[in-house]
């Protein structure tokens, strides 16, 4: 598990938490529900996670 520096700018910074879950990456990208509930039970800052990806053009949920 890495590090996690906040605030998450990119998919692809969160791709780097989770190296090894090459399904969650494929939930990413198609923008799946699952992977932001994941996301969000494993990192549990939501809020500050969702704001991060927001600013950065991912339009979550």
């Amino acid at each position: 598990m890495v590090k996690v520096k906040y605030p998450i700018k990119t998919v692809k910074e969160l791709k780097k938490i989770y190296p090894e879950d090459p399904a969650f990456h494929r939930d990413l990208d198609n923008n799946a529900p699952g992977a932001w509930d994941f996301v969000s039970k494993k990192l549990g800052t939501l809020s500050h996670l969702f704001s991060s990806l927001s600013k950065a053009g991912f339009p979550g949920r």
